[in-house]
């Protein structure tokens, strides 16, 4: 993944390292209409960067329309 500045990069690099940050962003997801099973995902630890990445950009977009 290309970031556009190297504090983007940490910052994401933070965010994905968090349990917090990665419950929230799947917990936000769900509510704005992913599938629980990301939810589930999670919480079996087969979430991964890619993933949280991807319903957090999905959803974020989704929520802003």
């Amino acid at each position: 993944m290309k970031f556009s500045s190297p504090a983007l990069k940490f910052e994401t690099e933070t965010s994905l390292a968090s349990k917090a940050h990665r419950q929230i962003i799947v917990a936000a997801a769900v509510e704005a209409g992913a599938h629980a099973s990301w939810a589930d995902k999670l919480a079996n630890g087969t979430l991964t960067d890619a993933d949280v990445l991807g319903v957090a950009v999905k959803y974020t977009v989704a929520v802003n329309k």
